[in-house]
């Protein structure tokens, strides 16, 4: 049996991209991963964990020295970078092991004319740029970044586009919810960015027993909870923190309404690809977004999810629409069904699977 490495510079007990390719491949080939140890549970036997120390860039030279390690004690035949932090050492040490390379890419940071693009942002870009062409298999999250990626990188063929679809779809099966409270929950990075400030403010012009529960953790974690601490409707705001993926579906389960907030500025944004949009359906409840394209055009024929522009909606108005929709849960819980079953993480496993086998 063929021997893989999925590297991911991230904990793969929170990584839900990262862990279903793992359990996909695990059908095929003995699977090792390399992961960061960010939170306690328990973990596959002969996986590795890296707990870092230092700062960040520290952390990730040491990350990348641990790969080389793994790869010295696993000796794969396939080595899968998830993401870019991990791109160019594991092009690298597939060159050295004479490895196959995988690259699935899952943010999508480039230059682009008017936008701010930092020096860190430059670093990686250019580690993206020199290994990706260099890939056998090249994995993106949606159809839109697989051709932005192809005409950027130059690649002489289109990535093959996986959508984040959840495994599993029985958290409804235990719920156990609290009647009296209509809660909207925001899953994912706790950035300001992704307009969660914004989403503090409408709880200014919803009923008393409206409440919002952050899930995750990120950059602005601090200061989210400091704001929330000065917002007048404090008791009504519940920070849960990192969670790992099994742990998230039963607490969306306990949710009425999901928030999906990205900004319009950068095309890792403008052409998004979250979890959240296919989570919060597993979990039976539908969701208000951004009116990003990608969203838009995956959500619009299932009538699950309702579209905002906070750079127009005042956070009133969409205190309005949420008022309405919660009146309305009804006729959406009758439409999940479908957009469910039409979005699996068995047929994005297939197209998976299918990839790896012609290598």
């Amino acid at each position: 049996m063929k021997k893989v490495l999925t590297v991911v510079y991230d904990d793969i007990l929170t990584d839900p991209r990262a862990s279903k390719f793992k359990k996909s491949l695990s059908e095929l080939y003995s699977v090792t991963t390399l992961s960061l140890a960010l939170i306690d549970g328990e973990r596959v036997p002969g996986d590795y964990a890296y707990k870092s120390k230092g700062g960040r860039f520290v952390k990730l030279f040491m990350f990348w020295f641990c790969i080389i390690k793994v790869c010295m004690r696993v000796r794969p035949d396939i080595i899968v970078a998830h993401n870019y932090y991990v791109v160019f050492p594991c092009m690298l040490v597939s060159k050295i092991f004479k490895a196959k390379f995988v690259y699935d890419s899952y943010e999508f940071y480039v230059p682009q004319r008017g936008v701010k693009f930092p020096l860190r942002s430059y670093f990686f870009f250019y580690q993206e740029y020199l290994s990706i062409k260099k890939a056998d298999l090249v994995f993106s999250a949606n159809r839109e970044r697989a051709r932005l990626m192809k005409g950027v990188y130059r690649l002489r063929t289109l990535p093959i586009p996986i959508l984040n679809t959840p495994i599993s779809q029985s958290a409804t099966d235990i719920k156990q919810k609290d009647t009296e409270t209509f809660m909207i929950v925001y899953e994912g990075v706790m950035a300001l960015g992704r307009h969660l400030a914004f989403l503090m403010d409408i709880l200014r012009f919803l009923p008393d027993n409206y409440s919002i529960k952050f899930i995750g953790n990120g950059p602005d974690f601090e200061k989210l909870k400091e704001m929330a601490d000065k917002h007048p409707n404090k008791d009504r705001i519940t920070f849960v923190g990192r969670l790992s993926t099994s742990e998230i579906m039963p607490q969306l389960a306990m949710c009425d309404l999901g928030f999906v907030g990205y900004s319009y500025e950068g095309l890792n944004n403008i052409y998004c690809s979250p979890n959240k949009i296919y989570e919060y359906p597993a979990a039976g409840i539908p969701f208000i977004s951004t009116n990003h394209s990608p969203i838009y055009s995956i959500t619009h024929d299932y009538h699950i999810c309702e579209f905002f522009n906070p750079q127009k909606d005042s956070a009133e108005d969409i205190a309005r629409n949420i008022i309405e929709m919660s009146q309305r849960m009804g006729y959406y819980k009758e439409l999940i069904p479908k957009f469910n079953a039409d979005h699996t993480w068995k047929a994005e496993s297939e197209k998976v699977i299918s990839a790896f086998e012609k290598l």
